[in-house]
């Protein structure tokens, strides 16, 4: 749809609306607005939260196969930190 072909859109839709009697047109004013005066909370992107955890975890397998062949860690505190 180029600029042009948007506005003319615009301005069909405008035209419609204003057609319709003031109670209609108040409906759709109202149902625009927020309901609630507090946002929502941010929904938590478990699906990065799943795979940060993941990587935890297989970094702490890899340090605990380590030690248990005696030798030393893959990863520090730091690197967990980092994650």
């Amino acid at each position: 749809m180029t600029t042009e072909e948007f506005w003319a859109e615009v301005a069909k839709a405008t035209k419609l609306v204003a057609s319709w009697p003031k109670w209609k047109q108040n409906i759709l004013e109202q149902s625009g607005k927020p309901t609630v005066d507090v946002p929502r909370q941010p929904i938590v992107d478990t699906a990065h939260q799943v795979d940060r955890l993941a990587q935890l975890l297989g970094m702490q397998a890899e340090n605990m196969q380590r030690q248990a062949i005696g030798a030393s860690m893959a990863y520090v505190e730091e690197d967990f930190l980092k994650v």
